[in-house]
């Protein structure tokens, strides 16, 4: 694509963002200069006055995610996918939770992050995550691994499902039990629409017991894994030292 059109599709792209922005928080939405130009003119604010917003440095750093996008983890992706394969912006089959992943495509479910911190996974991404795993409760998207996509560092990493629930420390591994102690979990859930309360901590605390695996002699009491053996040798006590306390 000739540069002068990738700019202005990075400026389309961040008015887009702006745009969303407003549709999922329109608290923030009176910040970006999209608002601010509106309020200031708005018989000025023109389809063809938008693309003109966005920042010059902020264009430059969309430019780049896209050659990185071009050339790099998505490019192999691509090479062994279809079109047709991918589902953008997959959702799930619950009424109690609003909740949208980035691209379920192959068994893979990718969320797209453009951080600037590429060195570690925070805590919320483990979680949010998770989250979109255990929401598949119909296993809709046949999903065997999870992973994430750095845009700004053009870097994917992922993790088969088993593997990625026992980083997380996960008392228990069968997806499908998984799924179903979640799905119980948010029935009767309210937190959204009142503060979080006594009652509902006690209902979760209850759940969580019931589900608690019994570890194993020789196995971890939290996660339940078996205990590596201990490098310790045996504390060897002197004869001086026996008769020095007799």
């Amino acid at each position: 694509m000739p540069t002068g059109n990738l700019v202005l599709v990075a400026r389309m792209l961040i008015a887009a963002a702006w745009y969303q922005v407003n549709y999922r928080t329109p608290i923030g939405f009176a910040f970006p200069p999209l608002a601010i130009t509106a309020r200031e003119d708005p018989a000025a604010f023109t389809l063809g006055r938008l693309p003109e917003l966005p920042h010059r440095d902020m264009v430059a750093d969309v430019v780049a995610q896209l050659y990185k996008a071009a050339d790099g983890p998505l490019n192999a992706l691509r090479a062994r996918t279809r079109p047709q394969d991918c589902i953008p912006a997959p959702t799930f089959p619950t009424r109690r939770i609003s909740a949208d992943a980035d691209l379920a495509v192959d068994g893979l479910l990718l969320d797209f992050k453009s951080t600037r911190h590429t060195g570690t996974l925070s805590q919320i991404e483990a979680w949010q995550l998770t989250g979109y795993l255990l929401l598949d409760t119909a296993n809709q998207y046949r999903i065997d691994t999870v992973g994430l996509y750095l845009s700004r560092s053009g870097t994917s990493a992922r993790w088969p499902v088993e593997e990625y629930l026992q980083l997380l420390g996960a008392c228990r591994r069968e997806i499908t039990v998984f799924r179903a102690a979640f799905t119980e979990l948010l029935e009767g859930c309210t937190a959204d629409a009142e503060p979080y309360g006594q009652e509902e901590e006690n209902r979760v605390r209850r759940l969580l017991r019931r589900l608690a695996p019994v570890a194993d002699p020789g196995h971890c009491l939290v996660c339940t894994q078996p205990c590596p053996p201990s490098g310790r040798r045996p504390r060897e006590t002197s004869g001086a030292a026996d008769a020095s306390t007799s």
